[in-house]
């Protein structure tokens, strides 16, 4: 198995363990509900995409660069 499927096959399990994980840390509901004030007619998932995150970030650790991880904090503390 090559190292690209090594690093998405390890992604994909954290990605589904970190999921309700990071939900029960910030107390939410995985989905948001819509009400007078959204923009959205139906429920919409509201952590997945940092549990995603987050998940890539450790699936790439050992195949990373020591250089690389201070421009990918960097860029994940610009994008939040």
């Amino acid at each position: 198995m090559g190292a690209s499927a090594l690093v998405f096959v390890a992604a994909l399990l954290a990605s589904l363990l970190l999921t309700p994980a990071v939900a029960r840390l910030f107390g939410m509901r995985l989905l948001d509900e819509p009400n007078d004030r959204s923009s959205h007619a139906t429920p919409t998932p509201r952590v997945g995409g940092l549990a995603v995150l987050l998940a890539v970030l450790l699936a790439l650790v050992p195949f990373s660069p020591r250089g690389i991880w201070v421009v990918l904090l960097a860029a994940v503390a610009l994008g939040a």
